[in-house]
């Protein structure tokens, strides 16, 4: 899976981060740094690399991990922004962002000459073909302060993708579709 949204800036489309699960008997396997959650002698909670014989600064010939990037720091700052949130936390979120998706959507197709792309069920992005070239209205929303109608091609010229987060309020959203309603001139 993708890492950057999980309590890391947006910070102009990096540094990222991919995560993956596997079943134990492969982690000593997997490339990349493990972090673990650990308690220190004082009882509170830290994070650590895990099985660090693998990493090139203990043993560089047999190393797994060659993180030469500043990836390992996004990495971190997700491991405590879930470990903050904890398990309900990160339900929570998940659900507020797919409800705000569907939300969103269904104000965008309030709009003249918006149809969907995709149909439920998704999570927090879906697609929409515009009445206008996606580019032309991707710098409009910019123009007022968001971003919005990133163009994908390959569904199509007038095919764009938008998304919602966790964290847009209901007046967040309505903002949000006033400002699509002028930039595709509804």
């Amino acid at each position: 899976g993708e890492g950057q949204p999980l309590g890391n800036p947006m910070s102009f489309g990096g540094p990222h981060f991919g995560f993956i699960a596997v079943r134990e008997g492969l982690l000593r396997q997997l490339p990349g740094r493990l972090v673990s959650m650990t308690e220190d002698a004082e009882g509170r909670r830290g994070f650590v690399l895990s099985l660090s014989a693998r990493e090139q600064h203990i043993r560089r010939a047999k190393a797994k991990s060659n993180i030469t990037t500043n990836a390992q720091n996004a990495a971190l700052r997700a491991t405590v922004h879930l470990a903050a949130l904890g398990p309900l936390g990160l339900k929570e979120a998940a659900l507020a962002a797919a409800a705000n998706a569907r939300r969103l959507r269904e104000l965008l197709l309030e709009a003249p000459g918006v149809e969907p792309l995709t149909r439920p069920p998704f999570f927090a992005e879906f697609a929409l073909s515009l009445p206008r070239p996606p580019e032309e209205v991707r710098r409009a929303l910019f123009e007022v302060g968001f971003h919005g109608a990133y163009p994908i091609p390959e569904y199509g010229e007038r095919a764009a993708l938008f998304a919602a987060t966790e964290r847009m309020s209901e007046d967040d959203l309505y903002a949000f579709a006033r400002a699509f309603f002028q930039a595709v001139g509804g």
